[in-house]
């Protein structure tokens, strides 16, 4: 006996009925789109009412497969990122998986969509859909984690002079992050001023967003938060009142004036910029006070992708190990690549990735 196979597309407004009217939606269910990302594709600045949000795949009445998208205002066109991507594991190998993007990326037309999964499977399904694909950089620093429970006689001997060490090391940079003059200040929003001076300083941006969609990634996204200064801004959506995951916005300034800003964001005990913007000039300050997080905040690893950047942290020893892991990213063939570009965020922007 064949399965019977049914496809099935959501519509922003069916999802917004479900969502905020207790509407019932037909094949729906919290595996397809959780109430929290619902509520923050919802609240796109860019999204309308007929916009195809997701899809899944349904076997025998039974989901097999289900995907959904964002989307976005790239140089003037609107363009759809991939979110999410869920497979049975007992229908994998199937197609499921390509059926189900498949149907939601035709809706969006041809060329209108990207990834940026860095999963083998999702690479070769968008070459599959006839995207283009490169790779992109994200610098990667860890910490040795040893216990000392379990070294004995010449051992323990090596772990103590590793501990000096880790001391050592890490005294130099505290010192020169103290002698280095810059005033931080934390933000939950873009104001124009600020945004004003990321367009300034975007020119290597893999892709260049406008104002309303940052201050959406930044509102529907975690706890926020000013570490070093002990406050909550408030609480986003995705983590309650945990301490573990938050995220919030810097911007330095030297002299009275703003030379950098950043994302910052944490997720258990693993801090990463997300997106940094700044004045060349003043490279040495923003890079200090970034610095200043890891040591203060005692991360145990680090995460970037903006090349300077990872050679100051590398320079400044206060991580053991270090690497760099290559990020697939899937784009139309008439999305222009410029030369050294750094991928400033990426998929799932709006929950935290």
């Amino acid at each position: 006996m064949e399965e019977q196979v049914d496809i099935k597309i959501f519509k922003a407004k069916e999802v917004r009925d479900w969502l905020w009217h207790n509407r019932p939606l037909e094949g729906y269910s919290n595996r397809i789109l959780s109430p929290d990302r619902a509520n923050a594709i919802l609240h796109n600045p860019y999204i309308l009412d007929d916009d195809p949000i997701a899809s899944a795949v349904f076997e025998d009445d039974k989901m097999v497969a289900c995907t959904a998208a964002f989307p976005d205002l790239i140089s003037g066109q609107k363009v759809w990122w991939f979110t999410t991507l869920w497979c049975h594991p007992d229908c994998r190998g199937k197609g499921y998986a390509l059926i189900a993007v498949g149907c939601l990326a035709e809706e969006y037309g041809e060329g209108n969509y990207f990834d940026m999964w860095g999963a083998a499977e999702t690479v070769e399904i968008f070459k599959f859909l006839g995207l283009k694909n490169t790779f992109v950089s994200e610098y990667i620093f860890e910490q040795k984690n040893i216990v000392k429970d379990t070294f004995k006689g010449k051992l323990l001997y090596h772990y103590e002079n590793w501990k000096a060490a880790n001391r050592l090391r890490r005294s130099g940079i505290k010192k020169k992050v103290t002698l280095t003059k810059y005033r931080l200040m934390y933000t939950s929003f873009i104001d124009d001023n600020t945004y004003s001076f990321i367009q300034d300083h975007r020119e290597k941006d893999l892709w260049q967003r406008e104002q309303p969609m940052l201050n959406w990634i930044m509102e529907y996204s975690y706890r926020h938060w000013a570490p070093l200064y002990g406050r909550d801004y408030w609480t986003g959506y995705f983590a309650g009142k945990s301490s573990r995951f938050w995220k919030s916005g810097v911007k330095i300034f030297v002299d009275g004036k703003l030379q950098g800003y950043y994302y910052i964001s944490d997720s258990d005990r693993s801090l990463s910029i997300k997106y940094l913007y700044y004045n060349e000039k003043y490279e040495e300050q923003v890079f200090a006070s970034i610095a200043e997080h890891i040591i203060k905040l005692k991360n145990n690893n680090f995460s970037t992708r903006d090349p300077r950047l990872a050679q100051y942290i590398s320079g400044s020893k206060i991580f053991w190990n270090e690497r760099e892991e290559r990020i697939s990213f899937s784009y139309p063939e008439s999305f222009n690549i410029i030369k050294d570009a750094v991928s400033q965020g990426g998929d799932g922007d709006g929950f935290g990735g």
